[in-house]
């Protein structure tokens, strides 16, 4: 086994998948990953005489052939780091574009994404995404505000570069619902999971893709 195996199995007429690790680091990790497969409707963390591995159940109406392609398609871009959750550097444009203009910005995108490869890390995850946003903001507007004081300089910002009220309306809605989930989980607590993180990090990489495209 280099980096996993997978096993068919069957129990009483229904049949699953098995994924061993070699190194069940980021089980946590690799279980959000895999829940995120159309073709998988459950992925359990089991525990075994040789230690801890996943169950795979298949979403009603997919063939188990099939959903042992997808989770393997999964495993090995994950382990290749190109994982389908979001988790590592996939946007090869994006990365691009920061280390050419803003090094700073692309330095903390990436640590953000090295600390979320490891659950006890999650939170430092989002302290850099938050960080990283907030940097992005100040270096487009001129300013030093905080990320939480920045609407009143962005909506502006925003409109003279021809963007709708509603898009705007919408843009910093889900900057609010993301600030407020730093503030209670990350900044004033410890209660990020990892189908949070996922959630999180796609919201990070859509404002900083939205900013970077004025």
């Amino acid at each position: 086994m280099v980096n996993y195996q997978i096993a068919t199995r069957s129990i009483v007429g229904k049949t699953y998948l098995k994924v061993f690790l070699a190194n069940t680091a980021n089980i946590k990790l690799i279980q959000s990953i895999l829940k995120r497969l159309d073709s998988v409707s459950v992925v359990n963390v089991t525990d075994s005489k040789n230690g801890k591995n996943l169950t795979v159940y298949k979403e009603h109406g997919h063939a188990i052939a099939n959903v042992r392609s997808e989770v393997k398609e999964a495993l090995d871009d994950f382990f290749k780091g190109i994982s389908k959750g979001n988790y590592s550097v996939y946007n090869k444009t994006l990365f691009s574009r920061l280390n050419a203009d803003h090094p700073d910005v692309g330095a903390l995108v990436m640590s953000g994404f090295k600390h979320a490869n490891n659950e006890a890390e999650y939170r430092h995850a989002l302290d850099d995404f938050r960080l990283a946003i907030e940097l992005l903001l100040k270096k487009i507007l001129g300013n030093e505000k905080s990320l939480e004081n920045q609407r009143e300089f962005l909506l502006p910002y925003m409109a003279e570069k021809g963007i709708s009220v509603e898009i705007r309306n919408v843009f910093f809605k889900l900057l609010d619902t993301f600030c407020k989930y730093q503030n209670t989980n990350v900044k004033h607590g410890n209660s990020v999971n990892n189908m949070d993180l996922g959630i999180m990090i796609d919201y990070s990489v859509f404002f900083i893709k939205t900013l970077l495209s004025f």
